[in-house]
């Protein structure tokens, strides 16, 4: 059984989590999150799915309450690490259901604002034509 088959099971994380559970799991997570194939790339989405599923199974049944909010979303960033670094500046009309990165949300906030700010009247002059349109 290779690496990747184990760590999709609970039973790998069995005994894991007794005493110091918190930093033991941050260890963990960043063991899982530190994992790459022979080719260098992280495990597939399916592995990966079953792995969080896995580690955080094994932690609620050994410690009685759910992981950190902060190795959540750890976990949560390394299942979404395609999207997570797909930095295609038209990424919303090219996916189905897109999602942007802080960074990006807030370059496009920049880009609308910065739309909203140009006079209407300088609009029409300069992009229509350079005379003033009538409504």
């Amino acid at each position: 059984m290779n690496l990747f088959q184990a760590i999709t099971n609970k039973h790998y994380f069995d005994g894991m989590f007794i005493a110091n559970y918190k930093v033991r799991m941050d260890k963990e997570v960043s063991k899982l999150l530190s994992l790459l194939n022979v080719n260098g790339q992280p495990p597939s989405l399916d592995i990966r799915k079953q792995a969080i599923e896995a580690i955080c199974e094994a932690y609620i049944e050994q410690t009685g309450e759910v992981p950190d909010g902060v190795q959540v979303q750890r976990l949560g960033n390394w299942l979404l690490l395609e999207d997570m670094t797909n930095n295609h500046p038209d990424k919303v009309t090219r996916e189905e259901y897109p999602f942007l990165t802080k960074r990006q949300l807030r370059t496009r906030y920049n880009r609308e604002r910065a739309d909203e700010t140009i006079e209407e009247k300088l609009t029409r002059q300069n992009y229509l034509g350079g005379k003033k349109q009538s409504m």
